[in-house]
């Protein structure tokens, strides 16, 4: 406050610096009161204490490790792959997740999966799907479904969220789905044999993602890690190679003529293209324009055809070859056949992995005549019919709070000073979110809801945020350990018997 007296303004005394601390809406700015600043030092050193206890347990590092192997295999397949050409399963996948569950268990990382909102749904859906085996119109072919995605799909999320800690080691993890992708790209060139009836479609000649319209929404999850790689400050040659290996994987996306797959590069593009500068906004429409008219050009006249019925009108559906029209009506009566069991059954559904052997019973059962016996093609009517409407509403629960939580890491790291943290953090949330909504659009049109995709990306965005958070915890620390030290550099004031007269201010 100003002191008076009579004309005179004394001038005002400067307050002194308080340290800030994060606030909801500014993790990087203190809204605290200031009376509770004595005690924030203390606190502080806890937190740091406790992290530091989790970042150098031996156990969890090594669990860390072998969690990189699991992805990494999991990515490319290579365990089918062996399996497929020694005749023999090689169980190397359990080479690396029993000894990283241990890992888990040993290290505490278990409770970690409570420490956030998302990762409850997920659990919750796990849950659920659990509950509705016993009401499965084929319990052991539910119980044998549920029990693979445990432990060879769902595992990914407790692992990466309870065995990853640092912001580092959350890169060490994009880096190596980056270098994964790759692989699956060239391994899926290699072994690509055209359909036996797919007007020159091509599949990959082993593992569960041999179909074409999976293994495309396969490099769809993978390509924006890719991008990541390329776009992060690494070797030049590197970052040319892997942008050559992108071009290879999109090549492989629109050889597969799956139509779903397009929808979901043309809605990833769009999306992107919102979120991105000018500058990159006129790249993204040139270059990837003129990517994909080059590579329609090269591909097989049926499926460049196949691909472009996508957008014909009434008219020239008549002239679309035998296999797009059937495969148009057949998708459509079994998304409608998938509704009307969730409407039937809207509890706990016909059981997981039932919906194509309950549906062609029931054909038979009504009709007489067999029914599709095939998959929903739909992701989330497939956990609507099979698992249940409560069940659905949890896993698109879990998918949306997955997108809002990449949003509030983007604005989290654009609070950061400039740097290699905020530049990478900004990256990789961008990155992750063009992932989710590219995989969530192609899942659309495939039944690919009991795989990793979802929970990995889910678990990468848990770790991206925790990692941050203490990378902001850090920066307040030395925020202020700096005010400390110039508080206690400030020069003393002079006598005030040496100091000049203070001349008065009229009024």
């Amino acid at each position: 406050m100003n002191s008076r007296q009579g004309n005179v303004v004394l001038p005002r005394r400067p307050r002194p610096f308080t340290p800030s601390q994060p606030s909801p809406s500014n993790p990087l700015r203190d809204e605290t009161p200031s009376g509770n600043n004595a005690n924030r030092p203390a606190a502080a050193n806890v937190a740091e204490a406790a992290w530091e206890i989790v970042n150098t347990n031996w156990m969890r590092r090594a669990g860390f490790l072998l969690t990189l192997a699991f992805l990494f295999l999991r990515i490319t397949a290579l365990h089918e792959l062996a399996a497929t050409k020694l005749g023999f399963n090689t169980y190397i996948l359990f080479l690396v997740g029993p000894p990283a569950i241990v890992c888990l268990l040993l290290s505490g990382g278990v409770q970690r999966m409570f420490d956030s909102r998302t990762t409850k749904y997920w659990l919750a859906f796990l849950v659920l799907l659990i509950i509705a085996v016993p009401f499965s119109s084929w319990r052991g072919g539910s119980a044998s479904l549920v029990s693979t995605y445990i432990r060879t799909e769902f595992l990914v999320l407790p692992l990466v969220v309870g065995l990853s800690w640092t912001f580092q080691e959350l890169w060490k993890i994009v880096v190596t789905l980056a270098v994964a992708g790759g692989i699956s790209s060239i391994l899926g060139t290699i072994y690509a044999s055209e359909l036996a009836f797919g007007g020159g479609r091509t599949e990959v000649s082993f593992g569960t993602m041999s179909d074409p319209n999976d293994f495309a929404a396969h490099l769809i999850f993978i390509l924006p890690f890719m991008a990541l790689f390329v776009l992060s400050k690494r070797n030049f040659g590197l970052r040319i190679g892997m942008a050559v290996l992108m071009v290879l994987a999109l090549y492989r996306i629109l050889a597969s003529g799956s139509r779903g797959a397009l929808i979901a590069i043309i809605v990833t593009t769009i999306f992107a293209f919102f979120r991105s500068k000018m500058s990159q906004k006129i790249i993204l429409l040139v270059g990837g324009g003129v990517l994909v008219t080059l590579m329609l050009t090269m591909l097989p006249g049926q499926v460049s055809d196949r691909l472009m019925s996508l957008f014909a009108d009434s008219e020239e559906e008549r002239t679309l070859s035998s296999n797009a029209a059937t495969s148009r009506e057949s998708r459509t009566y079994l998304l409608m056949r998938s509704l009307t069991l969730t409407m039937e059954h809207p509890i706990f559904g016909v059981g997981p992995g039932e919906f194509a052997n309950y549906e062609s019973n029931d054909m038979m059962r009504r009709n007489g005549v067999k029914g599709a016996w095939h998959d929903t093609h739909n992701s989330y009517t497939q956990i609507s019919s099979e698992v249940g409407i409560v069940a659905a509403i949890v896993y698109l629960s879990a998918i949306f709070s997955t997108y809002f939580l990449l949003r509030r890491i983007y604005k989290l790291a654009t609070q950061f000073p400039p740097g290699m943290i905020r530049d990478r953090a900004m990256l990789a949330s961008s990155c992750l979110m063009v992932s989710l909504v590219g995989f969530g659009s192609a899942a659309f049109f495939l039944s690919l809801a009991y795989r990793f995709y979802f929970p990995a990306l889910t678990a990468i965005a848990v770790v991206l945020y925790r990692s941050l958070e203490h990378e902001s915890r850090k920066l307040m620390q030395k925020a202020r350990d700096a005010a400390a030290a110039a508080s206690t550099q400030t020069p003393q004031l002079p006598a005030i018997a040496s100091m000049p007269p203070l001349r008065p201010r009229l009024r």
